[in-house]
């Protein structure tokens, strides 16, 4: 494995979404019209790059900053506290005064191990390209995105780092996240170095698997690059330049609590491990171990300690 004491402190931007969820735990999932009493309650903050961002920040010290639309009101500043406590920086987000935060309502059941998310948007815009390019890319290593609606934003973001790749000496490592249901989202596959696809957005384009997602998807990525397909809790592939496939089973917990994040967690220990130059069958172990190990707890209690213990074993 790959020495992570010399692996440098990098700097680490997430670009995407931040929102509110409000979580009800209960012993099982509502039938229709029906009053079911929740065993807990909490806020959390959500989004997908918020909490990528959140779970690094408790896994090694790099120096992460989030990039996303944020407003006023208590969602929205109870959400970037819990953030900026972690250590992540949200200096440069852009505030849209006067609009709705994104919420989010979840259900987990204890039960089936579910989590059911309703998601309210609302009408705060997404980040803008004429917002990211008010940043210094020079202050940056790795710049995770989002794939989100905003499709033609995110061209022309990623087509700034490469500008800023062709010219400059330090080296951004793009990467970004395909999980929702759109074909349209396929663009973004060309435009990245780590290239991250959801089960949901491979079924939508037809595969049944993570290896004939690989297969079929991975010609339309730059040469070299990597294109990792988690399968819920069951494994994760990924396929590099190489052409091989490489495989990680899952890492069930004894006992599921509370799925609400798995996925951002498993993108957050991969991409610890890659920037510790671990290789890329590594990573996907890694990340399978910490997402089944996220599963068996409450929000995201001891990722931390036990990221440390199993990267020390491996």
């Amino acid at each position: 494995m790959a020495d992570g004491s010399r692996a440098r402190k990098q700097r680490v931007l997430f670009v995407g979404l931040c929102c509110l969820d409000v979580i009800s735990v209960c012993e099982c999932y509502p039938g229709e019209d029906e009053d079911l009493p929740a065993l807990s309650q909490r806020w959390q903050c959500g989004g997908n790059a918020a909490n990528q961002s959140f779970v690094l920040s408790q896994l090694a010290p790099h120096s992460i900053e989030f990039f996303g639309s944020i407003t006023d009101g208590p969602g929205a500043k109870f959400a970037l506290n819990t953030l900026r406590e972690s250590g992540v920086n949200c200096a440069n987000c852009s505030m849209f005064k006067g609009y709705s935060f994104p919420s989010s309502c979840v259900i987990c059941s204890l039960k089936s191990g579910t989590r059911t998310i309703v998601h309210h948007r609302g009408n705060l815009p997404e980040v803008s390209m004429e917002e990211f390019d008010k940043l210094d890319l020079k202050h940056y290593d790795w710049i995770q995105f989002e794939a989100r609606r905003n499709v033609d934003q995110t061209l022309a973001m990623l087509e700034k780092v490469d500008r800023h790749n062709r010219t400059n000496s330090n080296q951004i490592t793009v990467a970004v996240e395909i999980e929702k249901k759109e074909e349209r989202l396929q663009v973004l596959l060309p435009k990245a170095d780590v290239i991250f696809i959801s089960k949901d957005f491979a079924k939508h384009l037809g595969y049944m698997d993570s290896r004939s997602a690989l297969c079929g998807l991975y010609p339309q990525v730059r040469p070299g690059a990597m294109l990792i397909c988690p399968w819920g809790a069951d494994s994760a592939d990924a396929m590099n330049g190489s052409g091989a496939v490489l495989h990680s089973n899952g890492y069930p917990t004894p006992i599921v609590r509370d799925t609400l994040g798995a996925g951002d967690t498993f993108i957050a220990g991969v991409i610890d491990a890659l920037i510790k130059d671990c290789s890329l069958e590594e990573c996907l172990l890694l990340g399978c171990k910490l997402a089944g190990y996220k599963c068996g707890v409450d929000g995201y209690s001891g990722l931390g300690k036990y990221w440390k213990q199993i990267y020390t074993k491996l």
